[in-house]
This record gives structure tokens, sequence and C-alpha cells, in this order.
């Protein structure tokens, strides 16, 4: 969204925060995300490989870069003590179970962590009115 104020010859083009529309968006907390995406095409007998690259900038306000800032901060605490405590579940019954009792904690810690940050994000942009941080990609 751009708000255009023209006076005479002076044009100034100020924009607005991509996620929470509210406030004027500002150059220093430019959020810049780069997707790789990659898949295989079979045609005949040599194999095309397909590499797509995109990057994906958003203008945000100070207020938005705070709460993303605070998302990630949290994810990072989550992670940790999950990772901690499958430490401690390793350290105190990797004797006396067998592999399979050892390789599900690691599988619902490679599923869970992924979808804790999704959902961490979406709880705080509902709180605080605005778009997760995600939401740019895609």
């Amino acid at each position: 969204m751009q708000l255009q104020e023209s006076e005479g010859q002076n044009v100034d083009i100020v924009e607005k925060c991509w996620y929470c529309k509210r406030n004027l968006a500002d150059n220093k907390y430019l959020n810049i995300e780069e997707v790789s995406r990659n898949w295989l095409e079979i045609t005949g007998l040599p194999k095309i490989k397909h590499q797509k690259t995109r990057k994906y900038t958003s203008k945000r306000c100070k207020n938005c870069f705070y709460i993303h800032k605070k998302v990630d901060k949290i994810f990072i605490a989550t992670f940790t003590i999950s990772f901690l405590c499958l430490i401690i579940y390793f350290l105190e019954y990797w004797h006396s179970y067998s592999f399979e009792f050892l390789v599900l904690p690691i599988i619902f810690f490679i599923v869970f962590m992924p979808i804790a940050h999704i959902l961490i994000e979406i709880y705080f942009a509902k709180k605080y009115n605005t778009k997760p941080k995600c939401a740019r990609i895609g």
C-alpha cells in the first residue's frame, strides 16, 4: 500500500508496514527472506533438475520488528528446553529400552519444532493484531 502526497514537484512515497498496515514502514527494519525450491523432472532419458530462488522483501515498522524478535526469542527458549529434555530422556533411558523407543523422541522433536514455531508466530500475530513473519513466504 502506497500513500502518495504530491505538492507541486515534490512527490513523496510513504509505505505502510506490510504486517500491521497501521504504522509507517522503516527501511531500517526491512525483512528479507530467501526461499529456494528444487524439483526433479524426468523426461525421457535425461533428468532435468530445476531450481528456483525467490527473494521476498517486506517493509515493517519498529513495533512489528520487536514482535518478531520476541517470537524468535521464545522459539529459541522452547527449542533449548525441548532439546535439554530430550538429552535428559536419553541419559535416563538409553540402557533400558530398545532402539525404537530412542528414535521416537527424535522424530517427535524434528516434527514438533517447526509446528511449534508456526503456532507461536500465529499466537503473537493474533495477540498484537498483525501478520506472522511466515505469512510473506509462499
